[in-house]
C-alpha cells in the first residue's frame, strides 16, 4: 500500500475540473507527476483526461463499494459520466465550464442565457 504520509487531502473544488486543477497545482510545485486516481469506475475515463490534460499522468483505481459501482449504479450513471465526458472534451477543454452544481429547474435557460 501506500504510507498515510504520502497520501493528502486537497479539499478544494466543487466539480471535477476545478479539484483536479487544484491537485495538478499541488502536485507541480512538489514536482510529482503520477497520481492515482481513486473514484468510481464510470467517473475514471473523465477524471484521467482532466488529469492528463492538466500536465499529470492519471492512473485510475474504481472503487468496488459504494453507490457508484458497476454493479449498484446502472446505466443511469454511465449516460450521465458519459454525457460529462463529451462535454468536457467539447467545450471543458476550451476553457467553457459546466459546473455539475448548476440547478436542475430550467438548466437550458441558465447555461445558454
Amino acid at each position: 500500500g501506500i504510507p498515510a504520509k504520502k497520501i493528502m487531502a486537497i479539499e478544494e473544488g466543487r466539480d471535477t475540473l476545478v479539484s483536479t486543477k487544484a491537485y495538478a497545482a499541488v502536485m507541480k510545485k512538489r514536482y510529482v507527476s503520477d497520481v492515482i486516481i481513486v473514484t468510481d469506475p464510470y467517473h475514471c475515463k473523465r477524471a484521467m483526461a482532466m488529469a492528463n490534460d492538466q500536465g499529470i499522468i492519471g492512473t485510475c483505481s474504481p472503487v468496488q463499494t459504494g453507490p457508484n459501482t458497476i454493479a449498484n449504479s446502472g446505466y443511469r450513471y454511465l449516460l450521465r459520466e458519459a454525457g460529462a465526458y463529451l462535454v468536457y472534451i467539447t467545450v471543458g477543454k476550451r476553457g467553457i465550464q459546466i459546473s455539475d452544481h448548476l440547478p436542475e429547474a430550467d438548466i437550458l435557460t441558465k447555461i445558454f442565457s
